[in-house]
């Protein structure tokens, strides 16, 4: 039963199927009734969802997610308090440099409308690119996209580039996020703003350019995805024949308008919720409110499962395990099962959790709450002042590097995670996210964490010397474009690669280095060109060891990237040594060699066991400038 697009049910009587061993579904990602998240985890979840569907009267979990997207400025933050306000009254919010409060959405807030008897759980997602991370970690199935577009935005970088373009950055770049993670959802909402600044035919002509470019671009991309077998293809609704955006999803607002608008767009939002209307297990809707009362951040699996029992719920823990998959695909919780660190909690608060991205990423100029800064100690249990923790922000808003009792003051100040114990858990999370890393151990100083986001200097392109050689590759990233968190990730990954006691880490916003046994490291990245350099620099007999660290360290990224953006189509360009140590204009190169894996498994390396005479041009050189070896055996 693998790989059917369109099979959204199970038939219940599976539960009762004994001599069921095996259940082949992959590929299934229109799966509802047991959702793709319950069925990965095996046939005795499966069973598990029907049997309790059969112990009790079936219902539905009350909320609908309402995602809330678009650039800086767009008007996210205006539509959503407008369809809120009882008094159907427009409401703007401030956005200027000199207003006097500026309320641009940092991260995202969650907010709900009621209609009937269906609540709209509302997120405003911050729209600048730092925020881009919170998408995937916070949005799940359970989600109807709303895509709200600035068209004076539009209109301007239309002029400056193109108007497909324009659409990649203002729509493409945002919906990316929702649909690669959950292939099922379905038409979004457009919200086209600032009406009032165009002429009716100006508008008009702008709004059917943006179509166009739209329909365009994801037509193109999805041939390309198709001819390829990329996982992009896999998204249903962009195989639609109606187009991305549908006509009667398609609104106009301007601060002209009066309220009618946002009538029509709250009945289209109640309309689209009742899809998301699922039968679930009695038992399922009453662990779904009794988590919602609980009082802390998080809860390990074993904590909740007590609870519960002290309750009147008879769960045992596999059956809790199972419920809680659910409501993690949902989008009810955050649950990392796969995660070592972190497997054992559960994160029934996701807005506590997007406080922490907020402690990391809150650029402002008054952030970190200075002005009621109070007294923390140090490792070495002395107390720092305000001065210092002024001079330690600074350093840390310009290398990225902060110290381990600057990050847990932060995070125990600014979050619900308070206790000693909670911190530890806060900053497990945020590593699991690839955004910082450490703890970095530093000579007679306190140990430190490096953030790449807040790294300002930029490595330079590596120059070789006749003294040393160098192995390269370059990547380039074809499909939809990388965010730039994904770039971030990519150092950290790198860093992980080593151990801090052995190894000299440098983080730069453009990339990361190593140093480590007589090895020279370095990746860098460039997110407008979307490439990477990887190149490994030593002396001429470490060149097995170089050629071992260069293949781990690409394959490496490539495994994150198909776990991060599985969209992107990697080629791997691998360069001649002999040509760079000559400074070949044009040195001879390789395109996806076979050490190289792009599927993200382990690849079957052909490795030249001894030392052999290759040509290059018309040079007569040795075989390991060009391909892997295992050992230099310098007597031949």
């Amino acid at each position: 039963m693998s790989h059917c697009m369109f099979l959204k049910s199970l038939n219940s009587g599976i539960a009762g199927m004994s001599t069921l061993r095996t259940l082949r579904l992959a590929g299934n990602v229109a799966l509802e009734t047991p959702t793709v998240e319950i069925c990965s985890r095996g046939l005795h979840a499966i069973k598990q969802f029907y049997q309790d569907l059969s112990e009790g009267v079936a219902k539905s979990f009350p909320f609908v997610t309402v995602a809330v997207l678009g650039s800086t400025m767009a008007g996210k933050t205006s539509l959503i308090r407008t369809l809120q306000n009882a008094d159907r009254k427009r409401i703007l919010t401030n956005r200027s440099p000199d207003a006097v409060t500026d309320e641009t959405t940092k991260v995202f807030k969650m907010e709900k409308i009621e209609i009937g008897d269906t609540v709209l759980r509302l997120i405003d997602m911050g729209g600048q690119e730092v925020y881009h991370i919170a998408y995937q970690l916070t949005l799940r199935q359970n989600c109807i996209p709303v895509i709200v577009v600035n068209m004076q935005q539009y209109d301007k970088i239309s002029r400056e580039a193109t108007g497909r373009e324009a659409v990649r950055r203002l729509a493409f770049d945002y919906l990316s996020h929702l649909y690669l993670a959950n292939p099922t959802l379905g038409a979004p909402k457009l919200v086209l703003t600032h009406k009032d600044q165009f002429k009716k035919g100006v508008f008009d002509t702008l709004k059917a350019d943006f179509l166009q470019h739209a329909l365009e671009l994801c037509d193109d991309l999805v041939k390309e995805e198709k001819a390829l077998g990329s996982h992009f293809c896999q998204i249903q609704h962009f195989n639609t024949t109606r187009g991305v955006f549908f006509v009667e999803d398609i609104y106009e607002v301007g601060t002209d308008d009066g309220y009618l608008v946002f009538d029509q767009i709250k009945t289209s939002l109640l309309e689209s919720s009742q899809s998301f209307v699922k039968l679930l297990p009695q038992v399922w809707v009453e662990v779904n409110e009794k988590v919602a009362s609980m009082p802390f951040a998080y809860n390990t699996v074993d904590e909740m499962l007590l609870a519960f029992q002290q309750q009147g719920l008879k769960l045992t823990q596999n059956q809790l395990r199972i419920i809680l998959m659910y409501m993690n695909s949902c989008g009810k919780l955050l649950w990392y099962p796969d995660v070592e660190p972190l497997q054992t909690f559960v994160f029934h608060k996701i807005s506590e959790v997007t406080k922490l991205l907020l402690v990391l990423y809150n650029h402002e100029s008054d952030a970190w709450n200075v002005e009621s800064f109070v007294p923390y100690l140090d490792h070495r249990g002395m107390p720092v002042e305000k001065e210092e923790f002024e001079a330690s922000m600074k350093r840390f808003k310009s290398t990225g590097l902060i110290s381990e009792s600057l990050l847990y003051w932060l995070i125990g100040k600014q979050t619900s995670f308070t206790r000693d114990s909670d911190v530890k858990v806060a900053v497990a999370l945020l590593k699991s996210f690839r955004l910082l890393y450490g703890p970095l151990k530093q000579d007679s100083q306190e140990d430190a964490f490096i953030v790449p986001y807040f790294a300002s200097n930029y490595f330079e392109a590596a120059i070789t010397s006749e003294e040393s050689l160098s192995l390269q590759v370059d990547l380039k990233f074809n499909g939809l474009s990388l965010p730039q968190y994904v770039f971030h990730q990519m150092s950290v990954g790198l860093l992980e690669l080593f151990s801090d006691d052995v190894a000299l880490p440098q983080v730069q916003q453009n990339g990361a280095r190593v140093y480590c046994n007589d090895l020279d490291v370095k990746l860098i990245h460039n997110k407008v060109s979307r490439t990477a350099s990887v190149s490994v620099t030593s002396s001429v007999e470490h060149i097995a060891a170089m050629w071992d660290m260069l293949i781990s360290t690409t394959n490496n990224i490539l495994k994150h990237l198909l776990k991060a953006w599985p969209v992107c189509r990697s080629v791997v360009l691998s360069y001649c040594a002999h040509c760079q140590l000559l400074g070949v204009a044009h040195p001879v190169k390789k395109v996806n060699p076979n050490w190289i894996s792009l599927k993200g498994g382990l690849s079957k390396l052909n490795l030249h066991q001894e030392l052999k005479m290759i040509l290059c041009n018309e040079d007569r050189i040795l075989s390991p400038f060009q391909y892997p070896c295992t050992y230099l055996n310098l007597s031949i």
